[in-house]
């Protein structure tokens, strides 16, 4: 499990995410704590999802793209799925697609599909 604390983050993490401003701007209970627990993804990935929110990017792309992929999609950060989908066709091999495709399947954009099957 990871949690962070909401309080200074708020503005930034509701302007990138729609489901973070969700979350915020009504009754849940991650708005009355200010705190957001992750469970269901590796500390690693949540903290590089939360250097992307901050700064734009994030040193760990190239090596947890399809994580990132997966936690950009559960949290509809559009900019995050955009740089994982150019990180996951730009790095495309045989190999690579067979791992990401099971991890992947729901989530795949359709230029990753596309280079997929040429």
């Amino acid at each position: 499990m990871f949690a962070f604390c909401a309080n200074f983050t708020f503005i930034l993490v509701a302007a990138r995410s729609t489901v973070f401003r969700a979350m915020f701007s009504t009754s849940m209970l991650e708005a009355k704590e200010n705190t957001v627990e992750i469970n269901d993804f590796e500390e690693d990935v949540v903290k590089s999802m939360l250097e992307y929110i901050y700064t734009g990017e994030t040193s760990d792309l190239s090596e947890r793209a399809a994580e990132l992929m997966q936690i950009a999609e559960k949290y509809d950060l559009d900019g995050l799925k955009r740089d994982c989908e150019h990180a996951i066709a730009c790095n495309l091999t045989v190999r690579f697609a067979t791992t990401i495709h099971s991890t992947l399947t729901l989530h795949l954009p359709c230029t990753v599909t596309t280079r997929i099957h040429e």
